[in-house]
Order: structure tokens, then C-alpha cells, then sequence
């Protein structure tokens, strides 16, 4: 039986993007931010419980996270586990 889940983020509630989306410590590891955080764990959850989870942002962006996601699309960076 395959089953859906919403999860919901007010992204009016956090102007930082790196608490958003992540960033890389002082150790050169990656940190994970609460968007980040919602969508590893959407991942590990349909890939082990057949889950699919449905990732809403609940309000309109913050312009610092349309400007961070723009810069990051551009220079083509990933995100790995």
C-alpha cells in the first residue's frame, strides 16, 4: 500500500536561507537546514515505507530564498547524502 503525507513549512517564519536550505561548517561538512532536513527524511521514507511525502510551503517566499535558490541553480551546486 503505497500512502501520502503532507508536510507543511511557513517560510515566512525563517528569513535565514542557510537555516532553510543548509550550509557548510567550519569542518567542510554539510549541515542540514529545515527544508533540507523535511526532504532527506521524505526520501528515506518512501524509499523504506513506500511513503510519499508532499513538501508545502505554506506562504509566500522569502526573497533571500528565491536569491539563494536562484545562485545555487546557476553554479549548478549539489546536495548529497
Amino acid at each position: 500500500m503505497h500512502t501520502h503525507k503532507l508536510q507543511r513549512i511557513n517560510p515566512l517564519g525563517v528569513s535565514d536561507p542557510a537555516l532553510m536550505f543548509g550550509k557548510v561548517n567550519s569542518s567542510s561538512d554539510f549541515e542540514d537546514g529545515i527544508f533540507t532536513a523535511y526532504f532527506r527524511k521524505a526520501n528515506k521514507d518512501h524509499s523504506m515505507h513506500k511513503m510519499t511525502t508532499w513538501i508545502c510551503l505554506d506562504a509566500p517566499l522569502h526573497q533571500g530564498w528565491a536569491e539563494f535558490l536562484s545562485s545555487a541553480l546557476d553554479k549548478g551546486e549539489v546536495v548529497t547524502s
